[in-house]
């Protein structure tokens, strides 16, 4: 028997952003509801959320229970999270929890050389439709900092191999803030003005798929190219050809499991000069055969 599962990873752009302007929050909320009603994704994870989707999707996406996580960026009303949402339908959470990406992860820390305070929130799911657990770790790494996002893989890595039984399937997700191909790695250039978004290349996705964890935009047959962003900085198709595939959703199946990659797509709906988000979102449609 062969039963399906979507996950997502979106990162939203925090809702208090009035610098935004035309695509300040309270501008794009509709579109950006109208998208994850159109796509229905079963888990979805989060980044830079904040109070005002927390109220939008309260009241527009009833069908989904939540776990917040971890405040991150900012310790106040001001702070975002990097939350998991499921449909109650299909899932029972049976734990949660959240560390700090730092050397001290159970309090509010920055790690090594990070801009800002980052963390990782995880559930553990029952899969009432396949009967039986998931695990689910959501992250948002830092955006300057190479050595910070290195060792937050790393710490990562480490948490799951102490917290997850080798029998559960563990998906990792998030805005990882690193490429994993670089176009300037073959033969294509980085525009000016655009520096500070030439991020080094492969080595955290390089991390994982180490420890063991699959790429599920790979799995699916997608190939990198410098065309493939996830970020695009509400510029949509005119944002550079420069490689910024930073939002990911890996997979390490269990033993016993047989999954299939259906799909992995990166969401590029929009009503220009309206965006859902800076990013795009990205969905995994798995087969699982049982």
């Amino acid at each position: 028997m062969n039963q399906t599962i979507k996950i997502m990873t979106f990162n939203l752009r925090g809702s208090m952003m009035e610098i935004d302007g035309v695509n300040y929050w309270p501008h794009r909320a509709d579109l950006n509801i109208r998208t994850l009603k159109k796509y229905a994704p079963d888990i979805i994870s989060f980044q830079e959320f904040q109070s005002g989707h927390q109220s939008a999707y309260q009241a527009e996406l009833p069908q989904y229970d939540c776990v917040i996580g971890l405040n991150t960026i900012d310790d106040s009303m001001y702070g975002m999270q990097n939350p998991i949402y499921w449909r109650r339908e299909r899932f029972t959470l049976l734990d949660q929890g959240g560390f700090y990406l730092s050397d001290t992860p159970d309090e509010w820390s920055h790690g090594w050389d990070s801009a800002f305070v980052r963390s990782a929130t995880w559930v553990k799911l029952h899969d009432k439709t396949i009967d039986r657990p998931l695990f689910i770790l959501n992250t948002h790494l830092d955006h300057l900092a190479e050595h910070a996002r290195q060792q937050s893989a790393k710490l990562i890595i480490r948490q799951l191999a102490n917290r997850v039984l080798p029998d559960t399937t563990t998906f990792i997700t998030g805005d990882f803030n690193s490429r994993v191909w670089a176009a300037e790695d073959h033969g294509g250039t980085i525009p000016t003005g655009y520096e500070m978004d030439a991020l080094p290349a492969g080595t955290v996705h390089q991390f994982f798929t180490d420890a063991g964890y699959q790429d599920t935009f790979m799995l699916a047959g997608n190939q990198d190219a410098p065309t493939v962003n996830t970020f695009h900085d509400f510029i949509g198709d005119e944002y550079p050809a420069i490689s910024q595939r930073i939002d990911w959703v890996l997979v390490k199946p269990a033993p016993t499991d047989r999954f299939h990659a259906i799909t992995s797509e990166i969401i590029r709906d929009h009503e220009a000069p309206i965006y859902p988000s800076d990013h795009y979102p990205v969905m995994a449609t798995l087969s699982i055969t049982l």
